[in-house]
């Protein structure tokens, strides 16, 4: 396949998926705020909003080089996706430490701090799932990134 029309390929499998990433995203927060009321949604926002904070702990740009070196030299992905999780395990590891830290230093409440913990545990699953996302953009395959999007969405949903 041409250049040009591999481009057009992976983008109309993005754009779908973030279409219907984000139509069903609009229907999980509308039921999420529904059934828990304006203090668990207002909890739910503070959990997610605090660990975005320290999500940049967790990549550090790591995603955007690893997509730039796999597409220059393919052979050498599985050596790079080993060296690039191997970093992040140790950067998730600090991000966990600083989100529990500083949530316990500003003295929310224990519920609060629950749901920052799982919060920032899917924080880091993410990140691991943004490195896999960076080898399939590194190989110009975005079929299961797209696939992948829909279906995050729909297990969030399901949870």
């Amino acid at each position: 396949m041409s250049s040009a029309g591999r481009v057009v390929k992976n983008t109309a499998y993005l754009m779908s998926a973030f279409v219907g990433q984000k139509l069903l995203s609009f229907l999980y927060f509308t039921v999420v705020a529904r059934t828990v009321g304006v203090e668990g949604t207002g909890r739910y926002f503070l959990a997610v909003s605090f660990t975005t904070m320290f999500s940049i702990l967790t990549d550090i740009g790591l995603s955007n080089v690893l997509v730039r070196e796999v597409a220059k030299v393919p052979e050498r992905a599985n050596k790079l996706l080993a060296n690039v999780l191997g970093l992040k395990a140790i950067l998730a590891g600090v991000s966990l430490l600083a989100v529990h830290s500083v949530s316990r230093m500003l003295g929310y409440s224990e519920q609060t701090l629950l749901m920052i913990t799982i919060a920032s545990l899917v924080m880091v699953l993410d990140s691991v799932h943004l490195i896999m996302y960076a080898v399939m953009r590194g190989f110009q395959n975005l079929r299961y990134e797209a696939v992948g999007v829909v279906s995050g969405q729909v297990i969030t949903i399901g949870s």
